[in-house]
């Protein structure tokens, strides 16, 4: 975990894609459908993402001690890096090299959260189950016009409603 969030910047989507490779094709220690449902625990529990998944996969491997030992591979590098980066802000800010590589960063952000959220759609049809497609594309269109804390809460809400009724019908 210390390696991927080393050198993971732009946050916790661009660090999905990463995770995915390392632990569902390269270490098989979970399988596709397992890391989407990490991804979705993750971004509607509070916190920064990448801990959030780190977490649930160290629980999942070794029980508490994985939890604190990945929250821990997760968070050190990022906070060692901006110990650094805030030491030399005024430097930076005003170096046009630096200025480049950021904008450049930009793009290979953007292009990492495509490749995730397409991997991700694929899964999803893959499995052929409609109702998820549904949903994906009803919040696709939500979130042009509303926060995604409002369609998290409103898939929250239907979640919890789906609960009772399939409880009620068993």
């Amino acid at each position: 975990m210390v390696r991927i969030s080393a050198f993971t910047l732009g946050g916790g989507f661009v660090i999905i894609p990463l995770m995915r490779k390392r632990f569902v094709e390269e270490l098989g220690w979970l399988e596709e459908n397992e890391m989407l449902d990490y991804v979705a625990m993750a971004q509607s529990t509070p916190g920064a993402t990448s801990v959030n998944i780190a977490v649930m996969i160290g629980h999942r491997m070794a029980g508490a001690t994985g939890s604190l030992a990945a929250a821990t591979g997760a968070v050190i590098p990022p906070v060692a890096i901006m110990c650094l980066v805030s030491a030399a802000y005024d430097l930076m800010t005003k170096n046009p090299i630096i200025q480049a590589v950021l904008a450049s960063m930009r793009s290979v952000i953007a292009a990492m959260i495509a490749v995730s959220v397409i991997s991700m759609a694929r899964s999803l049809l893959a499995s052929r189950r409609a109702k998820g497609m549904c949903i994906a594309i009803v919040c696709g269109i939500a979130l042009f016009f509303v926060s995604s804390s409002w369609v998290l809460i409103a898939c929250l809400v239907c979640g919890i409603v789906e609960a009772f009724l399939r409880r009620d019908r068993q």
